[in-house]
């Protein structure tokens, strides 16, 4: 693929990210999360990514890939609240 274009999937993964609140759009471009990351994270309702990044700045971490497909599942069936987020980031994750 020349240099500049860009497949379908990339551009629809980053049309994903106009979903995003600023602040977790900015630690997209800071390169603190992943673009893959952050789409997984987009599908959050706008309150459950604010939620999210509290956890994540007063607990001091991010979300893996996997830890946020599952907040990602439960968003999508009502169940994904303050707690469950503080749950799902904070448990311990495999090195």
């Amino acid at each position: 693929m020349a240099e500049g274009v860009y497949s379908g999937r990339q551009v629809q993964r980053y049309i994903r990210l106009t979903n995003l609140i600023k602040p977790i759009l900015d630690l997209v471009d800071n390169k603190t999360i992943d673009i893959s990351l952050a789409v997984e994270i987009s599908y959050l309702t706008k309150e459950e990514q604010e939620n999210l990044k509290e956890t994540m700045e007063s607990e001091d971490c991010t979300p893996s890939q996997s830890q946020a497909i599952r907040m990602k599942e439960l968003s999508q069936k009502g169940e994904l609240n303050m707690d469950k987020i503080f749950e799902i980031i904070t448990e311990e994750k495999p090195n």
